[in-house]
């Protein structure tokens, strides 16, 4: 082998290497952003719900079946609170079930009467199957 050849199959190499770290750079960063991505869908998912017979939803939908046509979250807070009382020490009660009765009003089993605003709670409406009938019909 003589200099020339050594010299042109070291720059072939050294390019080989070179292109072949840069890529796995990129693959590393790529990895990296799919571990972020997958660790932010896992926690928000958890949040979503994980279906047990005795869950808040559940709770939610035995507390309305109980209030008037129309009532304000907090009488759904309420009638939670006395019925389960360990309930009291989660710190994200009302959010969650704030969280429940907007899915309910998703369901089309309530119906949002007024908006909540600021220290003002949110007052729903329980859609009756006629109304529901009635609304099916004018989307139709």
């Amino acid at each position: 082998m003589d200099l020339v050849t050594y010299q042109a199959i070291r720059e072939q190499w050294e390019r080989d290497r070179k292109s072949a770290l840069d890529k796995a750079s990129r693959l590393g960063a790529q990895i990296r952003d799919l571990d972020k991505t997958w660790k932010l869908l896992k926690t928000s998912g958890k949040r979503e719900a994980e279906p047990r017979n005795d869950s808040l939803l559940t709770r939610v939908e035995a507390a309305v079946d109980q209030l008037p046509d129309a009532f304000d979250s907090p009488e759904v807070w309420e009638r939670i609170l006395s019925a389960d009382t360990e309930m009291v020490d989660d710190s994200d009660f009302r959010a969650n079930v704030s969280g429940a009765l907007k899915r309910l009003v998703k369901l089309g089993t309530l119906r949002i009467e007024r908006p909540g605003q600021g220290r003002r709670p949110a007052r729903y409406a329980k859609v009756s199957d006629e109304a529901e009938a009635i609304r099916e019909e004018e989307s139709m």
